[in-house]
């Protein structure tokens, strides 16, 4: 009866944070598919740009966000089939940031001259707020999974420091993703400027406009993923106690 009425507090708030997070990811894919040109590799720098914010929205936003709230979800599921599913959704996500960096980095350095294509005029990497804030989180963000893995994963650790890091994991997975988020939101006004200019973005531009809406539903989500992920009412209660590693 407890746990039923658990979900029943948790599901609605899950439902909204899913409808918040799916138009997010349909939002800046219009956002960058359309508003700002469109995709490209290193064939067209300008263009291999916007899988920057698209790969960074999904992965460090939704996917991460969801990825929090794995244990919330089915607390029915055994815990190692839990972890091993976070551990990989953490991973796509680090993928995906991956791919993202790589296209940002090259945009940057094989950014064409204007009155000369054929020469490259590169752009200065990692002198805004954004790229300080966005690089240290996806460091953060990796050491987070590395050491996460290596402690719920890996066979030989101890019931006691697994007990021990847990809490700590919890409470930076949680600080990184609100950081991330930031840094999102951070990489949209910094594209806006730089796409359209101040002027066109006081004057209503359908970037600007769309760009905002993108950061309302961001915030949104982020509040309920950390609501759910934070308040006692949903922690996960296990059925048996842990004896061994075998157990969990």
């Amino acid at each position: 009866m407890e746990l039923l009425e658990k979900m029943t507090a948790f599901k609605p708030i899950f439902a909204m944070a899913q409808l918040f997070g799916i138009t997010v990811v349909a939002l800046i894919s219009i956002w960058s598919g359309h508003y700002l040109g469109g995709f490209a590799w290193q064939s067209n720098p300008g263009l291999q740009f916007n899988w920057h914010p698209l790969l960074m929205t999904i992965g460090m936003v939704y996917l991460y966000g969801n990825g929090i709230l794995m244990y919330r979800i089915n607390p029915k599921s055994s815990k190692i089939k839990l972890k091993m599913l976070h551990a990989f959704t953490m991973l796509m996500v680090l993928v995906m940031v991956v791919i993202g960096l790589k296209a940002v980095f090259d945009s940057h350095d094989l950014n064409p001259c204007s009155e000369n294509p054929e020469e490259l005029c590169p752009i200065p990497n990692m002198f805004s707020y954004h790229s300080w804030i966005g690089l240290t989180t996806v460091v953060l963000f990796a050491m987070q999974w590395f050491l996460g893995f290596a402690t719920f994963l890996l066979p030989g650790v101890t019931l006691k420091l697994k007990a021990n890091y847990l809490p700590s994991h919890t409470f930076f997975g949680i600080v990184i993703f609100i950081c991330a988020c930031v840094s999102v939101l951070l990489g949209m006004i910094e594209q806006i400027l730089f796409f359209i200019g101040g002027g066109k973005y006081t004057q209503f531009h359908p970037v600007g406009v769309m760009a905002n809406c993108i950061a309302i539903f961001v915030i949104i989500f982020v509040t309920a993923v950390v609501y759910l992920a934070t308040n006692a009412r949903f922690n996960r209660q296990d059925t048996k106690p842990m004896m061994t590693n075998n157990n969990e």
